[in-house]
């Protein structure tokens, strides 16, 4: 967008790129902003190792570059299928992948997730406060930024932070998405809650939210969820 920008105001003749991938990897996009800079803007998109002639208006030019962008997108969907298929493979073997669980590292020599040995104290005792029914995501968050604690971008806790790791199976010892409740692999990991607690956890969290959460009114109020 930078680029595009400092195009608008004519700070360049050429936009130079080692190969036709670094200027994008989805066909559409490329054809869009090449229009954009040579055709309104009089500026050439040139790549160094894919000399495909100067003129675009030549067919042999058109049809070359369209197979470079063609390919450079096939590139990227296929990179991108490849990568999801072997996280889900290592998944299924048991492994917690992407982001770890606030609460875990990563073992230097096996990769495995391991305890962290401050934090998992800090987890435990979040699933045992909430356990006694006592406490409410918000609470929590304060709790625990009270004791200095900061999420993984070292940010201050928040209530949906705490509501995200309070239904992470992964604590119990799961191989499951961040945001799912699924507890369909067992993993390598190991547990920083037991199972007991987490299911007692998620029993308090279903109930709150069939007492809690407010019936339909008898009629919709104009400023009905806008005014309070």
């Amino acid at each position: 967008q930078r680029l595009m920008a400092d195009a608008a105001e004519q700070r360049f003749d050429v936009v130079l790129v080692y190969h036709t991938s670094r200027f994008a990897r989805n066909q559409a996009e490329a054809r869009r902003y090449k229009a954009l800079l040579r055709d309104r803007l009089g500026i050439r998109v040139v790549s160094v190792t894919q000399p495909i002639g100067d003129d675009p208006s030549d067919p042999s030019f058109f049809l070359a570059e369209s197979i470079h962008e063609m390919f450079d997108e096939y590139y990227s969907v296929s990179l991108s299928f490849w990568t999801r298929t072997g996280l889900r493979e290592k998944a299924r073997q048991g492994h917690l992948v992407g982001s770890l669980p606030w609460g875990y590292v990563r073992d230097r020599d096996s990769g495995l997730a391991v305890p962290d040995a401050e934090r998992a104290e800090l987890v435990r005792a979040l699933f045992e406060r909430y356990a006694t029914g006592q406490e409410s995501d918000r609470s929590l968050a304060e709790w625990l930024n009270a004791r200095g604690a900061r999420t993984a971008k070292n940010r201050p806790f928040g209530k949906d932070t705490v509501r995200e790791m309070l239904v992470n199976a992964a604590y119990c010892g799961y191989v499951c998405g961040r945001r799912s409740k699924d507890r369909a692999v067992r993993g390598l990991h190991e547990p920083l809650v037991d199972e007991e607690l987490f299911d007692r956890v998620q029993e308090i969290r279903a109930w709150r939210t069939r007492v809690l959460k407010p019936g339909r009114p008898s009629e919709d109020y104009l400023l009905r969820k806008l005014l309070y």
